[in-house]
């Protein structure tokens, strides 16, 4: 019940920070990061101190996640046609559980 109550606590000041074009879907502890799902988070990229406002604000480490993700294979095509041929992608590996992709390649800094 604590957790559930920090829980409600922290989307309320949540909702206070965020601009209100920012949908929140939902708000959850995931260990030492509080994770924010939204329908759109590019509009979280477009707001540049949005993410650091929020965690000096939350005290907590913010993880911003889409609310769906893509389909894993065709979220390769799309990264393979981004990332440019020299960086020598040879494996991509989806984590579904956090939505990440890992790229292994040649030169990771290309990627």
């Amino acid at each position: 019940m604590v957790i559930e109550g920090k829980l409600r606590e922290l989307k309320e000041q949540i909702n206070k920070i965020v601009p209100r074009g920012i949908t929140i879907s939902d708000v959850e502890f995931e260990g030492p990061e509080l994770v924010i799902y939204t329908d759109d988070p590019k509009q979280f990229a477009d707001q540049a101190d949005l993410i650091k406002i929020l965690a000096r604000d939350l005290r907590k480490r913010i993880v911003v996640r889409p609310n769906i993700l893509e389909d894993p294979e065709r979220a390769a095509v799309e990264i393979r046609a981004v990332v440019p041929d020299n960086a020598g992608i040879s494996d991509l590996f989806f984590d579904p559980e956090t939505g990440e992709v890992l790229i292994e390649a040649e030169k990771p800094g290309v990627v």
